[in-house]
């Protein structure tokens, strides 16, 4: 059941992002109301000129807007909150957070949390 929630979670994100679904990774979850941490990585394509600092942003912007693609998606009609850090994948283990500016761009993963 875990399994498939983080796969419909990745889907929906993928589609309402028009992203592949490869830049996606549930990192974490957690209980009571359903806290997700979602790690966005480069296209491994090449083909998506976004930056996981980029699609994160529009990620969050989505996820603010009730009339969004996203907000219609089953997976996210009650999401309440949304949090964006950049994580550059340099000196950086996986799954800790670096305090960095949403706005500054630095190739590697962006983190976002959503509750």
């Amino acid at each position: 059941l875990l399994q498939q929630f983080k796969l419909q979670l990745v889907q929906e994100l993928a589609s309402s992002l028009h992203a592949s679904p490869a830049r996606f990774e549930v990192g974490a979850l957690s209980r009571g109301s359903v806290v997700v941490d979602l790690v966005v990585h480069p296209d491994p394509s090449g083909l998506d000129p976004r930056s996981p600092a980029q699609l994160a942003a529009q990620l969050v912007a989505m996820a603010r807007d009730p009339g969004s693609r996203l907000r219609a998606q089953p997976t996210f009609q009650k999401l309440t909150k949304v949090d964006y850090q950049e994580r550059p994948t340099q000196n950086m283990p996986a799954g800790r957070p670096a305090s960095v500016t949403p706005t500054k761009e630095t190739p590697g993963r962006a983190g976002v949390g959503m509750a």
